[in-house]
C-alpha cells in the first residue's frame, strides 16, 4: 500500500506543468551531451547503426545471406534493436551522477532525471524503427493489422530497456565496478544475440539458452517476424514480450523506490 501510494504521488508529479518544463531542459542538455554538442557527433549518433550494417553484412552475408530471407532487412532490424539496448543501457549508468547537482541539491524527481536521459535515445530508436516500417511496407511484407501489433511490441522492449537501465543506474550507484563489467557485456551482445544469425543456426539448446537468459532475443524475434510478414506464428513469443517489459520495469522500479534515499548517498 505505501508503495502504490507513493507511486500515485510520482505519476502525478511528473505530470505536473513545472515537472515538465525541467524534463523539457533536461532532454536538451541530455541531446547535447550524447552529441558532444558538435556536428560530427550528431552524425555519428545518426548513421552509426548504418555503418555497423555495412561492416557485419560485408562479413556475413556470404555465409548466412542465402540462408535467411531478406537478409539485409533482417541484418539492419537486428543491428537497431540490440544498438539501442546498448546505447541506452550504457548512459543509463551515469544518468544520476551526471546530474549529481540536480538529484541532491534541488526537488526534481529522480524519475524525471532518468526519463531525460533516456528520451533522446528512444526518440533516436524510433526514427529507426519508422523506416523500418517503410521498407517493409514497401516490400509489401507489413500488413496494417501487425502494423498496430507492432506498436505494443516495441513500447514494451522500451520499457524492458529502459528497466535494465534503471538497474544498472541502481547498481553503478553503489559500486562503479559495474561500468567495467556492463562495457565488457555490451560489447558481447552482438555476438550473444541472433543479430546476423538465426536461432535455428546455433541449434536447440543454445537457442532455448539464449531465448531465456538474453532478454534482447525474445524481441528481435518478435520484431523481425512482424516486419518480415512472418507474424502467424509468433503470438507466444508476442505475449512473452509485452509480459517481460512490464514485469522488469515494475520490478525494478520498486527496487529503486526502495533504496532511492540510499542511493542519494552513493552518487
Amino acid at each position: 500500500m505505501v508503495l502504490l501510494s507513493l507511486f500515485k504521488e510520482r505519476s502525478r508529479t511528473l505530470l505536473a506543468p513545472s515537472n515538465k518544463a525541467i524534463l523539457g531542459e533536461l532532454i536538451r542538455a541530455n541531446i547535447k551531451l550524447i552529441n558532444h554538442n558538435t556536428f560530427v557527433g550528431a552524425m555519428w549518433s545518426l548513421f552509426s547503426p548504418v555503418i555497423i550494417f555495412i561492416f557485419m553484412y560485408t562479413i556475413f552475408h556470404d555465409i548466412f545471406g542465402d540462408v535467411i530471407p531478406h537478409y539485409p532487412f533482417y541484418l539492419f532490424i537486428g543491428i537497431t534493436c540490440v544498438n539501442f539496448f546498448i546505447s541506452l543501457t550504457s548512459y543509463s549508468l551515469y544518468a544520476l551522477r551526471n546530474n549529481k547537482d540536480v538529484v541532491v541539491n534541488s526537488m526534481t524527481l529522480r524519475e524525471t532525471v532518468i526519463i531525460a536521459n533516456a528520451v533522446p535515445h528512444i526518440y533516436k530508436f524510433l526514427l529507426e524503427m519508422l523506416v523500418c516500417i517503410v521498407i517493409s511496407l514497401c516490400m509489401r511484407l507489413l500488413t496494417i493489422t501487425t502494423l498496430v501489433l507492432l506498436m505494443p511490441l516495441l513500447m514494451s522492449f522500451i520499457m524492458m530497456t529502459m528497466g535494465i537501465g534503471l538497474l544498472l543506474t541502481i547498481g553503478f550507484s553503489f559500486t562503479r565496478d559495474v561500468q567495467h563489467i556492463w562495457s565488457l557485456a555490451a560489447r558481447l551482445l552482438f555476438f550473444l544475440t541472433p543479430v546476423f544469425y538465426s536461432l535455428d543456426d546455433v541449434g536447440p539448446t543454445i537457442a532455448r539458452v539464449q531465448y531465456i537468459l538474453n532478454p534482447i532475443t525474445p524481441y528481435i524475434c518478435a520484431i523481425r517476424n512482424t516486419f518480415l510478414g512472418a507474424a502467424a506464428s509468433w503470438w507466444p513469443v508476442y505475449l512473452h514480450c509485452l509480459a517481460q517489459g512490464t514485469v522488469i520495469l515494475g520490478a525494478v522500479y520498486v527496487v529503486f523506490l526502495i533504496l532511492e534515499h540510499t542511493i542519494d548517498e552513493y552518487v
